[in-house]
């Protein structure tokens, strides 16, 4: 039986490690949402998922939230948001009452 060879080196510099950083974003509107989704943080966490907790208000400071979602884009897997005015959150989501 023949014996196979391979001239094809392994390269392990160009492997990326995974993310050390949060795969999960929790963010919400104001400080008063935090007492709720602190309940979601915590069930993350019984998985081993630390995800991360951001307040930022789209109508205060929309440019930030901007910024936000865009680096969320890049590095997070999932991202929760929490909508206390139920009226916008259906018509962010283009849901009829």
């Amino acid at each position: 039986m023949a014996k196979q060879t391979s001239n094809h080196k392994h390269q392990t510099s160009n492997i990326k490690p995974l993310s050390v950083g949060p795969l999960v974003g929790i963010v919400m509107g104001s400080e008063s949402d935090l007492e709720i989704m602190n309940g979601a943080a915590e069930m993350l966490r019984q998985f081993e998922v630390e995800p991360e907790l951001t307040i930022v208000s789209a109508h205060r400071t929309p440019e930030r939230l901007r910024d936000y979602a865009q680096q969320a884009k890049d590095t997070l897997h999932i991202l929760l948001k929490y909508q206390t005015d139920i009226a916008k959150a259906a018509k962010e989501l283009s849901v009829d009452k």
